[in-house]
């Protein structure tokens, strides 16, 4: 048999690392609450994700304030907003209702970058742990010091 040509090789080659390189991507739902001075995708909000079968409590994604998120006792809700990593500002929880909601900490989507003015998503994660409304105030800024200029944002949350 004779070897293929160069191109045909390449081409191969080529497609391979694509593949190679989305291979564990998905579709997450996307954020939508931007970090000041940078821009994220325009994407429509999800506010809920479907209610898990009888294998347990579901995640319930939330990327727009100007939505009341939706939940059950007992499901995760991640209050989706982005962030510059480079820039040494990140997202904070100022209050919530503690008799509602878990504060369970932040995780991020992808791993953190150090390129200036590259946005990453930031996840605020929270249990539902009783029924009623929580209003989650959010904070951007240097962590630990608030400045008057800082952007806040506010996430309602019922729970039922």
């Amino acid at each position: 048999m004779r070897p293929a040509p160069v191109a045909a090789r390449v081409a191969v080659a080529l497609g391979s690392v694509l593949l190679a390189a989305t291979a564990g991507c998905s579709s997450s739902p996307s954020s939508t609450a931007a970090a000041p001075g940078t821009s994220s995708p325009a994407a429509p909000p999800t506010t809920t994700a479907p209610r898990p079968s009888a294998a347990g409590p579901s995640t319930i994604y939330a990327n727009d304030p100007a939505k009341t998120v939706s939940a059950q006792v007992g499901e995760t809700v991640a209050l989706r907003v982005d962030v510059d990593p480079a820039a040494a500002e990140t997202w904070e929880v100022v209050s919530y209702d503690q008799a509602k909601l878990f504060d369970m900490g932040a995780a991020y989507d992808q791993t953190a970058s150090t390129i200036l003015g590259h946005s990453v998503t930031q996840n605020l994660l929270f249990r539902a742990t009783a029924a009623g409304t929580s209003k989650v105030v959010l904070r951007y800024g240097q962590p630990g010091s608030a400045s008057a200029s800082d952007t806040t944002v506010t996430f309602t949350v019922t729970t039922t």
